[in-house]
């Protein structure tokens, strides 16, 4: 940032600002209305007696989560079937915990059963995400769904993943749900059942998927937009990587959705997807990561960013191997990554400094982004996640949501500033155009200007050198010589002299302070008062009570008042000079007035022009008065009538506060 501090710029372009802040509460707001449909029971329903007692649940009103490897009786390495439970065959259950899963060269598939006590004759619906990595249920002893095949054998085992609803009736109170696993495919995780599932009448399920669907959209909507809008940027504007590379970022993070993946390859295979699967989750970790350190250069050491990308693309070369190579180090990568998170969160609390409010985003943005990925990274490990989102949705796209908030506000603050910039180096291009024409019209100006009185002095010097040197030289010619030298001397002194105190004034008004401006006239007015009256002129002052203040450069109306004076006193022998100052609520009005012998009408139009004099003097007087009155927000004008004196008015702006916009 330059001399404007962002708290400033925010200020300045807070419509775009704002219209951002009002979108952002306009997505929270819409979340939080669908999130009005039926939830999960707060508190869980532990398993008594070898079943789950719902009997007295409220159906009407909530769904219920059942959650728990614990609620389960499970027989591993056994696929049984309903008819096998009729018949007894099944032995004595295990209740297995995490850790047993996690035991993949003993346990590739297992039958689980659970018990669950239902008001019977109500259409119930069980939503639920698909055991890993193939599941096959029955309810009641009828088969109603499986995704891909669990089976007893490698070679007929087909893997498969989706999210699935499925509605029954039961016609007692004890419902009997018997599901197959298997899994051969990842290294880290067994046959598990699904850690958790949401049973519920079934609208109130149709509507809490309803729900879920929505707001999935509702993300995915924001990140393909967001990934659509910056790549246009990056395209059309020709922006910095930055944004290409956010826009990427996004657009991985909306792919990472498996239904919009489902449709966007209906007949993918579950190999292909698995593999893009983890390609899309290491790319995106990296290019977060450089899309930080790119966007905020001071935050990330280089040589952090320079291992995690490497180690990431490592990672990506290992999904060429066997799916249960590559899925059993994924966990290698993520604890790198929870570390990578939590130092690039640190790197942003210690670089929080008053008024860096991008620095701020980027720490919030960095915060929520990076708590939902560590969530959704636990939550594939089944540890408790930091943030519950309901249904079916990822936790790090709704962090990706927020983020892109938090970075289209640092963008239109770096716009805002560019923009700033952009006028500032206008206007300093103004000004300094304005200052090469002032010093072409200078040199010009003295050039023309100074040929007459050096010209004069040349020939003054040699007229009078020869008169001295010859023996009957004329004296008396040599010294009238030597004052026409001696006046043309002083007259090309006071033309430089005006010249410089033209540029002396400053373009910028920093100079410029708040003045009792009635003081200043009568100031200067009265140091005229003695030399006017040696020429027998008598001076009057008036300025009218309660007179305000201006915001001007003093130095520069000293010089005007003192120069209209000083003209209305060379034009009047035995006359009235008169100072008077009025004022209205805009601006202050003075007069000098005098009676002398008043401008020529063939000069009165050009009076204030550079270098036009009545009387052969250097003819920036006036011409410099006009120009301090006018760099202040004044007007000047000039009546005169030959032998009848002369009257020079000018203006100048009341004081109004400027000191508050002459900062900005």
């Amino acid at each position: 940032m330059t001399s404007h501090t962002e708290a400033q710029i925010i200020k300045t372009h807070r419509r775009d600002i704002y219209a951002i802040i009002a979108f952002l509460l306009l997505v929270l707001t819409v979340w939080a209305a669908l999130s009005a449909a039926p939830k999960g029971a707060a508190a869980y329903v532990p398993k008594v007696d070898g079943a789950i007692n719902l009997l007295d649940f409220d159906f009407e009103n909530t769904v219920q989560v059942i959650a728990g490897f614990e609620n389960y009786d499970s027989w591993p390495q056994n696929l049984y079937t309903p008819e096998d439970f009729s018949l007894g065959i099944p032995g004595e259950p295990q209740v297995l915990q995490w850790a047993d899963y996690r035991r993949t060269d003993q346990l590739q598939y297992a039958t689980h059963r659970l018990t669950l006590l239902l008001p019977p004759g109500e259409i119930y619906a069980l939503s639920m995400k698909t055991a890993v990595y193939s599941q096959r249920l029955f309810i009641d002893g009828e088969e109603i769904g499986s995704v891909g095949n669990p089976a007893a054998s490698k070679d007929e085992f087909v893997p498969g993943t989706l999210e699935r609803t499925y509605f029954f009736t039961p016609q007692t109170e004890q419902v009997e749900i018997i599901m197959h696993t298997a899994n051969y495919t990842h290294g880290k995780s067994g046959c598990n059942p699904p850690d958790s599932i949401t049973l519920g009448k079934a609208g109130n399920i149709n509507i809490l998927n309803r729900r879920n669907t929505f707001l999935n959209a509702i993300i995915l909507g924001c990140l393909l937009t967001s990934a659509l809008y910056h790549f246009s940027l990056f395209i059309l504007n020709r922006r910095r990587v930055t944004t290409l590379l956010f826009s990427a970022c996004c657009l991985l993070l909306a792919l990472m959705d498996k239904k919009l993946f489902f449709y966007l390859f209906p007949s993918y295979s579950w190999y292909v997807e698995i593999r893009v699967e983890y390609l899309i989750h290491f790319f995106t970790f990296a290019g977060l990561v450089w899309f930080i350190y790119l966007q905020f250069p001071k935050m990330l050491h280089k040589a952090v960013v320079y291992l995690y990308s490497i180690l990431a693309l490592l990672y990506c070369l290992t999904v060429a191997f066997d799916t249960s190579f590559f899925t059993g180090i994924l966990a290698y990568f993520d604890y790198l990554s929870i570390a990578v998170i939590a130092y690039i969160v640190l790197r942003f609390a210690m670089s929080i400094r008053p008024g860096r409010i991008s620095v701020m985003l980027g720490l919030a943005g960095v915060i929520v982004l990076g708590l939902t990925g560590i969530s959704d990274i636990l939550d594939t490990r089944t540890v408790a996640t930091v943030f519950i989102i309901a249904g079916q949705l990822f936790t790090t796209p709704v962090g990706m949501v927020f983020f892109v908030f938090c970075y289209s506000l640092i963008i239109a603050i770096e716009y805002a500033e560019t923009q700033r910039r952009e006028e500032a180096l206008a206007e300093r291009n103004a000004m300094l155009d304005g200052l090469n024409r002032t010093k072409t019209e200078f040199l010009q100006d003295m050039s023309h200007e100074m040929k007459a009185p050096l010209t004069v002095i040349a020939t003054g010097i040699d007229f009078a050198d020869m008169q001295i040197s010859e023996s009957d030289g004329d004296i008396q010619k040599a010294q009238n010589a030597l004052e026409t030298i001696r006046e043309e001397t002083q007259r090309l002194g006071r033309m430089v002299g005006g010249m410089v105190n033209l540029a002396a004034m400053s373009v910028n008004g920093e100079n410029r302070k708040r003045v009792d401006f009635a003081a200043l006239i009568s100031d200067n007015a009265e140091a005229f008062r003695i030399p006017l009256e040696q020429q027998n002129n008598s001076l009057t002052v008036e300025t009218a009570p309660g007179m305000p203040d201006v915001f001007v450069e003093d130095d520069r109306f000293t010089h005007v008042i003192t120069n209209l004076l000083s003209n209305a006193a060379n034009h009047t022998q035995r006359g009235q000079i008169t100072v008077a100052a009025d004022f209205d609520n805009e601006y202050i009005t003075v007069r000098v007035t005098d009676t002398g012998e008043g401008v020529s009408p063939d000069i009165l139009p050009r009076v204030f022009e550079r270098g036009v004099s009545g009387r052969g003097g250097t003819g920036y007087g006036l011409y410099i008065c006009k120009t301090i009155v006018e760099a202040h927000g004044g007007a000047i004008k000039i009546d005169s009538n030959p032998n009848e004196g002369t009257a020079v008015t000018f203006t100048v702006p009341v004081y109004g506060g400027q000191e508050a916009g002459h900062n900005l």
